[in-house]
């Protein structure tokens, strides 16, 4: 079976990165998929020749999702409900828009797939008279299959904090949580003088998070390291003590479930997918408190066998099954 992977992102080598290449990754391992490619152009579900169309983000999929149809090819949508959100919409009528290409999307796709609790229930409300329709799994993370016990007693310096942020734009910035990642890290400074936050991600819009440093007098200890290998992700994440997603709202939480399977120590909003990949596992800081916490207070997992359980979820193969039972193709 060949698939073809469409997502209306600016850039086509975004879709090399990320959960893009975990799903991609995980597809590939299964017996009946032959090949897997990927375009953030439109016109290719048209011209391409494909078996399946496996397209991101709802509200844009409505297009792509027709096209395929007309070509009679399956389609399945997925990805986090920030487009069906009213409070992550600049305006009622943007918000009314997105609702309207949802409703397409739903008409249109054969499944779609929501990656959090969340979102799933959010979308069953919305999308009430196609219910049946809308499924829930869970994106796929290579990590979770190197776990390794010796990661949770490793020593790290308490005051290493590490977080990963797309800074394409102020929106998503704010979104995602730095600036309140660089107020909690000033806080840790006033115990840890040495303490450091590593972000990882794109830094087109990094200025924005290197003036609100600068004002908290902490701009020498934020290092913005941009898109890094996935080697040197993991390197990261294995070797920083708290891994910090203060995010308004999460689709799934991808890297505070990577943080959470190499050892790090989530601190985090508890929103959205966060709730499912995190669960019970890291420290919550409500987004209306005071972002602070006792740095020196141990961390445990606790039932080890049960841990294992929640990973489980997760990995990549499993996401690749449910998207590919999905389409129809096992």
């Amino acid at each position: 079976m060949r698939l073809l992977l469409y997502a209306a992102v600016p850039d086509p080598a975004m879709l090399k990165q990320g959960f893009y290449a975990a799903e991609v990754e995980g597809l590939l391992r299964q017996p009946s998929v032959a090949e897997v490619r990927v375009t953030n152009r439109l016109g290719d579900v048209w011209c391409m020749s494909f078996d399946g169309l496996v397209c991101y983000f709802y509200s844009y999929s409505a297009a792509a999702a027709l096209l395929a149809r007309l070509r009679g090819k399956p389609v399945v949508s997925t990805g986090g409900a920030e487009q069906v959100l009213r409070s992550m919409a600049p305006s009622l009528s943007m918000f009314l828009v997105r609702i309207i290409l949802f409703y397409f999307t739903l008409l249109f796709a054969n499944r779609i797939l929501a990656t959090s609790s969340t979102d799933y229930r959010e979308m069953c409300k919305i999308g009430w008279f196609r219910r049946s329709a809308i499924r829930l799994s869970f994106h796929g993370a290579d990590a979770v299959g190197r776990i390794d016990p010796a990661n949770f007693s490793a020593q790290r310096l308490p005051g290493s904090l590490v977080t990963i942020c797309g800074m394409d734009t102020a929106e998503n910035i704010r979104r995602k949580g730095l600036l309140r990642a660089i107020d909690l890290l000033a806080r840790v400074r006033e115990r840890h003088p040495d303490a450091r936050l590593v972000v990882i991600g794109r830094t087109t819009c990094a200025h924005i998070a290197r003036d609100h440093a600068a004002r908290l007098s902490c701009e020498d200890a934020v290092d913005f390291v941009g898109y890094v290998s996935e080697e040197e992700k993991i390197r990261l994440l294995r070797t920083s003590r708290y891994y910090v997603q203060l995010s308004e709202y999460e689709g799934f939480g991808i890297g505070a479930l990577e943080a959470l399977a190499m050892g790090c120590q989530v601190v985090h909003s508890n929103v959205g997918g966060l709730r499912d990949s995190v669960a019970g596992y890291g420290l919550v800081l409500p987004l209306d408190g005071i972002a602070e916490f006792d740095t020196m207070a141990p961390y445990t997992i606790g039932d080890w066998f049960q841990f294992e359980q929640h990973m489980a979820q997760f990995g990549v193969d499993r996401r690749a099954n449910a998207i590919l039972d999905a389409l129809g193709c096992r």
